[in-house]
């Protein structure tokens, strides 16, 4: 590398480390990591351990897997919510010729 580039490269990653750049101000990223952000300012109404907290319970322990996807409980009874192609072949092997989820539930959607 010549001394140009050197100086050059020097110069642009003391401007990033000057500048504060974070670079985790919006998109994907781990739970574990929510700490880091400051979604208050971003407009939360609740506190960011209701959401992940490590040491006690929080939202993200009411995730559960359907099918390969994340689904949420919303009741108390057990009911959870997630996409429809995650649930459909468990709900198409509960059905019986009696009771006939899919085809009820796509009905029920049409009227």
């Amino acid at each position: 590398m010549n001394k140009k580039t050197l100086i050059i490269t020097s110069l642009l990653t003391l401007g990033i480390i000057q500048s504060g750049y974070k670079p985790w101000e919006e998109g994907m990223f781990p739970l574990s990591e929510i700490y880091k952000l400051d979604l208050k300012k971003a407009g939360l109404k609740i506190d960011q351990n209701n959401i992940y907290n490590p040491k006690g319970t929080s939202l993200v322990d009411a995730l559960v897997n359907v099918g390969g996807c994340t689904g949420s409980f919303v009741s108390n009874e057990g009911l959870i919510i997630t996409n429809h192609h995650c649930a459909f072949s468990a709900v198409q092997l509960a059905s019986t010729a009696e009771h006939d989820y899919l085809n009820k539930w796509v009905c029920s959607q049409i009227t």
